[in-house]
């Protein structure tokens, strides 16, 4: 559509930032990511497209290495073998396109030959096709910069440096959900990304409260 602007993804952009540009100019075409009853091509096809064309740089290379096929995890295999071909999976926690959450299948995108839950014989599973949810949480979740912040906090290199108080609470707080961690986990964490006298701040402030409260101190 004539007169929006193409939102772009490159290799040190926020994903967050970038997701919510790219639903905005999902809307202002028309294009819903949740149809798959409509077309050919479905809006969720079309979704898929623009995301591509979204991509520049690094990224449009990581992006672009074959992958056209998801590969299912222990869990989902274990539930298809032996199934009927027409047998329901329970794969992914469905909330929409932008949300859902792949982890119960412990898949992930691959480019090895496809291979059908009911046509299994001990081999992981591959299902056809990448869909635009499998994609966007692909891309919160395992795109290299994320894996290098999970890092990060796995061993403590986070610092707070020219970050407020605010967006290191919430990159401690979208890492540290990724990774699974605990409260008093991302607690310590938040802590140790402080500054000495920071630290001191927090002292002063309450060093046992709980992590979204401290913050909030911190910010008053």
């Amino acid at each position: 559509m004539a007169g929006i602007p193409h939102p772009y993804f490159d290799w040190d952009d926020s994903i967050p930032d970038f997701l919510a540009q790219l639903k905005l100019d999902l809307q202002n075409r028309g294009i819903d990511p949740n149809d798959n009853a409509a077309g050919p091509p479905t809006g969720r096809d079309n979704a898929l497209g623009h995301l591509r064309a979204c991509m520049r740089g690094r990224t449009l290379e990581c992006c672009s290495k074959g992958r056209t096929a998801v590969q299912i995890g222990a869990n989902a295999l274990n539930e298809a073998v032996g199934q009927l071909g027409n047998a329901i999976i329970k794969l992914r926690a469905v909330e929409d396109a932008w949300n859902e959450d792949w982890r119960t299948a412990g898949g992930r995108p691959t480019n090895a030959p496809v291979n059908a839950p009911n046509a299994n014989a001990g081999n992981t599973v591959v299902v056809a096709g990448i869909r635009f949810d499998q994609a966007v949480w692909w891309l919160k979740t395992h795109f290299p910069t994320v894996e290098e912040e999970l890092r990060d906090l796995m061993y403590n290199t986070i610092r707070k440096g020219d970050m407020t108080i605010d967006e290191l609470y919430r990159k401690i707080l979208r890492i540290g959900r990724r990774a699974n961690y605990r409260p008093k986990e991302l607690r310590r964490k938040f802590l140790d990304a402080l500054p000495l006298l920071w630290l001191e701040k927090a002292e002063d402030i309450g060093e046992h409260l709980p992590l979204d409260e401290l913050a909030k101190s911190f910010m008053r």
